[in-house]
């Protein structure tokens, strides 16, 4: 039987063109379908393609800040080697991280590398007492080295508190959140106050905001009659200008105005209503 082909009773050399022609069409077809699917390899070295979905991935994990090694520490954003070994040392000087806001209290670390990493972070407070070892480090800044020589301090129980105008650099580690240069920072302060006379201004410390503060206020004591008190009518400028609540103006005005029967005499301009409780006039 013959084909179809056979009965257009073409010439040999007219069915040798056709065939030519068909087989033109069909590698052209052939090389437009391998463009559409084709991807150019990625040169030798330059592994940014695979860095960039690798960092999708990771997005997508959270750590868990208690428990990640120095090398999982690095996968977040603006964290290298060394903010790693700075983040277990002061975790292992915490004893564990109760809330995210505790990494600013590390040199360095400021709130936008905070907020850079919050939502890749996570933090099981469950582990917030467990002494967790220290991940060994060829170079540590002084701060580490410190870390290195401190006794780890049981952290306040539900219902202990201490007093804040008495507590020892110790006790004071002992609030949740409250590692070793915090503790330092609390009595510098007090040192300047002359005292607290509420736990509030505990606030006014640099790094200690409302979560931190919030997280220790329950566990705080105040004994107001320990407060160290200037006399308005015989204190010098030095000793007044030394207070936090104390401008220069106002400084200036009470030593002009001087004596005083009463705080009410006091000059207003510049008056910061706070330092009342750090006066007399005895």
């Amino acid at each position: 039987m013959n084909s179809w082909f056979d009965s257009l009773q073409l010439s040999r050399t007219e069915r040798n063109g056709i065939l030519v022609l068909v087989f033109g069409i069909v590698l052209m077809l052939g090389v437009r379908l391998s463009l559409l699917f084709w991807e150019p390899a990625l040169p030798v070295g330059d592994m940014t393609l695979f860095q960039q979905e690798i960092a999708v991935f990771e997005a997508d994990t959270l750590i868990e800040l208690n428990t990640a090694s120095a090398v999982a520490l690095e996968q977040l954003p603006g964290i290298g080697p060394a903010m790693a070994e700075k983040i277990i040392a002061y975790r292992t000087e915490l004893g564990g991280f109760s809330y995210a806001e505790q990494l600013m209290d590390i040199p360095g670390f400021g709130e936008a590398k905070l907020n850079g990493l919050i939502t890749l972070i996570s933090i099981d407070t469950s582990l917030s007492k467990i002494v967790l070892p220290k991940q060994p480090s060829t170079k540590k800044t002084p701060t580490e080295e410190q870390a290195d020589t401190l006794i780890w301090i049981e952290k306040l129980k539900a219902g202990e508190q201490i007093n804040l105008n008495r507590a020892t650099i110790d006790q004071l580690r002992q609030l949740p959140g409250i590692g070793q240069s915090f503790a330092e920072r609390i009595a510098q302060y007090r040192q300047r106050l002359g005292g607290f006379y509420t736990s509030e201004q505990l606030k006014e410390i640099a790094g200690i905001g409302t979560a931190k503060y919030n997280a220790l206020a329950a566990h705080i004591a105040i004994d107001a009659t320990t407060i160290k008190r200037l006399n308005i009518n015989t204190a010098n400028d030095i000793a007044l200008l030394n207070h936090p609540y104390a401008t220069a103006n106002w400084v200036t005005l009470v030593i002009k105005n001087r004596p005083y029967k009463n705080l009410e005499q006091l000059p207003q301009e510049g008056f910061d209503k706070r330092i009342l409780p750090y006066l007399t006039v005895e």
